[in-house]
């Protein structure tokens, strides 16, 4: 088992990227529904016990990151090892992004990509509507 102060730090370090995520999709949500009142998803709450099992995931992910570095899979300190100078700077962008992601929503073009895109190698699942494959 890891020693104590690495397996506490990477768990607060992974909890604190879930909660910067819940934080994001809390204010985006809220900005959201500011911008596009009417903008309604078809979204439903996670249940306590539902919440409560992916926690649970969670946790035996980050163990087994943990035990797998141990055991020399690869080193501890890669699962420490992240681009966060990377990450920040692209961040902004995600908020710039978000009025045009909501625009497609609104006009239901959920399948629709840039020309600049190369969509070959994508899965169909992103480049078939449900409604083109009910169709068909």
């Amino acid at each position: 088992m890891p020693d104590t102060i690495t397996k506490l730090t990477y768990q607060t370090f992974q909890q604190s990227k879930i909660y910067f995520a819940l934080a994001h999709k809390r204010i985006s949500t809220q900005l959201r529904n500011f911008i596009h009142p009417n903008l309604k998803l078809n979204t439903k709450s996670l249940s306590a016990e539902i919440l409560q099992k992916m926690q649970q995931r969670i946790d035996k992910i980050i163990e087994k990151d943990l035990a797998d570095g141990e055991k020399g899979i690869y080193p501890v300190n890669i699962i420490f090892d992240n681009p966060w100078a990377d990450f920040f700077s692209y961040y902004p962008n995600v908020w710039l992004d978000m009025p045009s992601v909501w625009e497609k929503i609104q006009q239901k073009k959920y399948q629709e990509f840039s020309q600049e895109i190369d969509t070959q190698d994508y899965p169909n699942y992103y480049k078939i509507s449900i409604i083109k494959q009910m169709d068909t």
